[in-house]
């Protein structure tokens, strides 16, 4: 077990969080939503928690507050677009 711990201490967070979540749900871990913070929502770390559960498993998180740009309604929109946006809702 040691050497596992060891292992994952040279491997970034992405890639331990999909890992963990991987043998979570191999271990009969149910959930339709995996909560996470700012740091985690890369393209890749979305698609494959989306690849999961033959797509079941969604990702909740919080947006960066930087110049990314979110596909959103078809259209690639900042953080303070999509914001004001739905204010006027």
């Amino acid at each position: 077990m040691g050497r596992n711990v060891k292992k994952e201490c040279n491997v970034n967070k992405i890639t331990n969080g999909i890992r963990m979540l991987k043998r979570a749900v191999k271990h009969g871990f149910k959930a339709n939503y995996v909560l996470v913070d700012s740091w985690f929502p890369s393209k890749d770390f979305i698609q494959s928690v989306r690849s999961m559960k033959q797509g079941m498993m969604h990702v909740v998180c919080a947006m960066r507050k930087d110049f990314r740009k979110y596909a959103y309604n078809g259209e690639s929109k900042r953080k303070g677009t999509l914001e004001n946006s739905e204010k006027r809702r």
